[in-house]
């Protein structure tokens, strides 16, 4: 109980801004993964999917090749370590965006004994805004998934399959906490201005002054 108890205490708490739904966040910049392990598969796998969960977050897609196009020519055709070191500011000039996502993958292992093995994976995210700079939503997590096989040489086979399955159910249980954008279908539309109502009165009248009329008959 002991052991429990402080495991759930040292977890850490998501960071989300009062005013996130006032600073409204349409277009997200994500940046290639800080990878902390060895393994640069694993990195593609993770960014691939956390760029399509943004999307089905409600969250307008902004291309990875774009990303990575500007900051190359940024840094003359190389990508800082995982662009954690692109500041967001810069992000926002070069592509005109209001938040940019950071990711570390701090890990991807796997561990096989025999019959038995495990897979782990950790993950950290951050959002910050682009014209200011601070933390708008952060969040990180872990997650360790045990398997078994009749055969060792099986158990390794499925291992990184495991891990790629661990890695989306962990970013599904972290962007949980992160507010549904624009896109979203429980997001209402923005409320049009009470001028708006004009266009419609016009569209009207000249139907209605047109009708019936030689010219229009």
């Amino acid at each position: 109980m002991v052991f429990l108890l402080v495991g759930c205490a040292s977890a850490p708490m998501p960071v989300i801004v009062a005013d996130f739904a006032d600073r409204e966040i349409h277009d997200i910049a994500l940046m290639p993964v800080d990878n902390k392990t060895k393994d640069e598969e694993a990195v593609r796998y993770v960014r691939t999917e956390l760029f399509e969960a943004l999307y089905f977050k409600g969250y307008p897609k902004t291309p990875l090749e774009t990303v990575d196009e500007e900051i190359k020519a940024l840094y003359k055709d190389s990508i800082v370590a995982g662009g954690g070191h692109v500041s967001p500011t810069v992000v926002g000039d070069l592509l005109d965006v209001d938040a940019v996502m950071y990711c570390t993958l701090r890990e991807w292992d796997m561990s096989n004994y025999y019959l038995y093995g495990s897979v782990s994976v950790a993950i950290a995210l951050e959002l910050r805004s682009a014209q200011s700079g601070e933390t708008l939503w952060s969040e990180s997590g872990e997650t360790t998934v045990r398997q078994y096989d009749i055969t060792g040489k099986r158990l390794e086979e499925k291992g990184y399959r495991c891990c790629e399955s661990a890695a989306k159910d962990l970013l599904a249980r972290l962007l949980q906490t992160l507010p549904a954008g624009p896109l979203s279908p429980g997001t209402p539309p923005p409320e049009e201005p009470w001028w708006h109502v004009l266009k419609f009165w016009k569209l009207w009248s000249d139907n209605d002054e047109g009708h019936g009329s030689p010219e229009k008959d």
